[in-house]
């Protein structure tokens, strides 16, 4: 799921790498993008940032204002994001001497994912995000990832579901959605955000280390402090506010980060977090 649109302040169609073989334009026309131009983009950013998430509209000037403001009148944020990037059916990355075989459920899983998977010993094995939680377990893996994606996580009520079957069964590491998903599997409360966080440079403290992350952060919900301590135990802080940004549930070999592993600036932090897993998936779990 491309973008819809591309707004730019300056729009520069003429390619000075003689590698291109596309115009930006070109590319645009050919995946149905729409452009906007000359458009002040660091205020529309302050405009978001201090009003939060909002609708518009990129229309021609033949559109009255009265059809517009119609137009907005009638949008609904579309449902179940989650389902429309998933894969429709499971694939496979290997790598060299594996020693573990990890199933990742697909609620926007990334390629540098996979990779970082695979460079830590696992066989991957991609899964759409409504699979069950028998055929998933069929394959009899050693741990299962859930990895992040977009829209509102209440949408996904087919995964959380599958995610409560496998709870104590094997190894699960929640990523982005995939955390708030696994929130949801243990009746934490989840908060709308009045703007999110998206960027690459968000300080997150590992509270068993006091170590400070420079992590990449790509959401709008958060969960509630409160409620996840009541069911988990908090492992990080966002520094800028204190939110909660990662869990772990010890007894079912259960963890969970807000931010993605494979997009670290560090990657020594990357490292850290597969190095839990790996550990998890090393112990098995005694609930199984």
């Amino acid at each position: 799921m491309g973008p819809k649109a591309l707004i730019v302040r300056e729009f520069n169609d003429k390619p000075s790498n003689f590698r291109y073989t596309k115009t930006l334009s070109e590319v645009m026309e050919e995946n149905d993008v729409v452009g906007l131009i000359h458009l002040d983009t660091r205020k529309l950013t302050r405009i978001l940032r201090d009003e939060g998430n909002m609708v518009g509209l990129i229309c021609d000037a033949e559109v009255t204002h009265e059809e517009a403001m119609a137009k907005i009148a009638a949008y609904s944020a579309p449902e179940n994001l989650i389902a429309k990037v998933s894969c429709k059916k499971k694939w496979y990355s290997r790598c060299a001497n594996p020693k573990y075989s990890v199933i990742v459920i697909d609620c926007g899983v990334t390629y540098g994912l996979v990779r970082e998977l695979n460079r830590n010993g696992c066989n991957v094995t991609v899964v759409p995000y409504n699979m069950s939680a028998e055929a998933i377990l069929s394959m009899n893996p050693d741990g299962i990832v859930v990895a992040g994606g977009p829209g509102n996580p209440n949408d996904a009520g087919e995964t959380v579901e599958t995610l409560r079957l496998l709870q104590g069964k094997k190894p699960l590491f929640g990523i982005s959605a995939g955390y708030h998903l696994l929130g949801l599997v243990n009746n934490m409360n989840l908060i709308k955000m009045k703007t999110g966080r998206h960027g690459g440079n968000h300080p997150v403290k590992v509270l068993e280390t006091g170590k400070v992350e420079i992590v990449s952060l790509n959401h709008d919900w958060l969960i509630e402090k409160e409620s996840l301590e009541k069911q988990a135990k908090l492992t990080h802080v966002n520094i800028l506010d204190d939110a909660a940004a990662g869990f772990t549930i010890e007894k079912d070999n259960v963890m969970a980060t807000l931010y993605h592993p494979d997009a670290a600036a560090n990657p020594n932090d990357t490292a850290a977090l597969m190095n839990q897993f790996v550990e998890m998936m090393k112990g098995g779990n005694q609930n199984a």
